[in-house]
């Protein structure tokens, strides 16, 4: 995002650092390239393109506000620079101050309308401050003369799909690819546009990319010696079903552990701590491991692994042949009889959660207020508890006088024990998270409310899903 420094002048020692500097960042070697430009500076501290080298290499390794007083110099020594206005509206981004960006990118533009990477820039801060017409404009722009020609369909894709335009999205995609078969990024976000619309057979299929594109995010096979499977004979074999994402994801996914048993396999499952209870409750099963432990002993014993988002692929998954053996989880009997106790049973009993993780990318999207619902809590006769973990809990203490919510989220440390209480509950209603696919699991009834940009398997404009028959889906205008 940030514009590359000038070439430096030709002679002396100077030259040789600030070349050897810029080698050094080409290279990603950072703390190297930190020194060498500093030691260049002690010989011509009043160079713009050195000091605009200082201020990526800055941004970098420290941020915006380290950054930012080597760009401004470098824009003072050459007045209009573009590649400093450029590198300035990236500090200005990275700093959350969308609209200042935006000033800089334009003015970069003003002296030379034709920078592609100023353009793009702006598009994408237009496309944050919801300039939706204006960002497409710009992109449109970019399309048509050539520059950058593929991230500008990726980001005009996006966009569509913020609007809700998602076979434009795949369009803008299929292009992508057919400038390039083999770009990661279009590979995977196409596969997501091809989710959302309801083709799972080729969606899945392009879903595999994210290994690719994402090695560190979707960890299910990194740097494992078990065979991958792929669809081999698995009567008399043992498989390791993998967590490679969320808690959703994985609960989504065991819909489909019958399924392996079925094929003749001995199943064994890695997940998060908080599932491991849970999922020990499942049939079908022979053992159940948290995947923090060091496991690297037991690795060989196995025949095979797969991760669990890749189930839907391997057994040809269509959206008429989503395996429906609802329920699949059930609560622990002793949590089930815990909660069981402390239900008002002359009430309907209702469970809410109004927000999700806060560190997944774009919560603020899919979650709202609690005061969103407060119109919810003036339905006479219904009892409200409080299905809400991490700091949105909060804002229960800021509730009018006169609603109750009961909050028994404090006694709860596990998705064992969540299903207990579940499980005593007349109806759930739920932002996308993971109480969603819980309570969808376990054929409680549930109300998931969806924000205009959900996630892809919720697909479109259907009132249902064919994941959960007892989950009602509520779509954001």
């Amino acid at each position: 995002m940030t514009d590359k420094p000038t070439s430096p002048p030709r002679g002396g020692l100077f030259e040789k650092l600030y070349k050897e500097a810029l080698k050094l960042l080409k290279k990603g070697q950072l703390e190297d390239a930190n020194a060498v430009a500093d030691s260049a500076l002690q010989l011509k501290s009043e160079h713009s393109g050195l000091l605009e080298l200082k201020g990526i290499v800055s941004l970098k390794l420290h941020g915006p506000d380290s950054a930012r007083c080597f760009f401004e110099r470098a824009l003072e020594l050459v007045p209009g620079k573009v590649t400093s206005l450029v590198n300035l509206g990236v500090v200005a981004w990275e700093s959350k101050d969308l609209d200042q960006a935006a000033i800089y990118f334009e003015k970069a533009l003003k002296h030379e309308p034709a920078h592609g990477r100023a353009s793009l820039n702006l598009a994408n801060t237009y496309y944050e401050l919801g300039k939706y017409d204006a960002s497409k404009e710009i992109l449109w722009k970019l399309i048509r003369s050539g520059s950058d020609s593929r991230n500008s369909r990726l980001r005009l894709a996006a966009l569509h799909e913020e609007l809700g335009e998602h076979s434009a999205a795949l369009k803008l995609y299929d292009e992508c690819i057919t400038i390039q078969p083999d770009h990661r990024r279009s590979r995977f976000h196409r596969s997501l546009s091809l989710l959302r619309l309801g083709d799972y057979r080729y969606g899945f299929r392009e879903y595999e990319w994210r290994f690719i594109v994402y090695p560190k995010v979707f960890h299910g096979i990194v740097g494992w010696e078990i065979p991958l499977w792929q669809g081999e004979d698995l009567k008399g074999k043992s498989i390791l079903l993998t967590q490679e994402q969320g808690f959703g994801d994985v609960i989504q996914m065991l819909r489909y552990v019958p399924n392996i048993v079925r094929l003749g396999a001995n199943v064994h499952i890695r997940c998060a701590p908080r599932l491991v209870e849970l999922v020990r409750n499942m049939d079908g099963v022979e053992s159940v491991e948290n995947f923090r432990r060091d496991a690297s002993a037991g690795e060989q014993s196995f025949d095979y692994q797969i991760p669990f988002m890749s189930l839907p692929y391997r057994l040809g998954t269509t959206i008429d042949t989503i395996p429906n053996n609802i329920p699949y989880l059930y609560a622990p009997p002793n949590e089930t009889r815990r909660w069981n106790k402390q239900i008002d049973r002359n009430s309907l009993n209702v469970g809410i959660v109004w927000s999700g993780n806060p560190e997944r990318v774009h919560n603020n999207l899919r979650s709202c207020m609690l005061r969103d619902f407060a119109p919810v809590f003036n339905v006479p006769g219904v009892r409200f508890y409080s299905l809400q973990k991490n700091p949105a809990r909060d804002e229960i203490h800021d509730l009018d006088a006169g609603i109750e919510l009961l909050d028994p989220m404090v006694d709860i440390k596990s998705f064992a024990q969540s299903a207990g209480l579940l499980a005593n509950l007349d109806l759930v209603i739920t932002v996308d998270t993971v109480i969603a696919h819980l309570a969808g699991a376990m054929e409680v009834p549930v109300w998931t409310v969806l924000d205009t940009s959900h996630c892809w398997r919720w697909t479109l404009d259907r009132e249902h899903t064919p994941w959960y028959p007892r989950m009602r889906l509520f779509r954001q205008s």
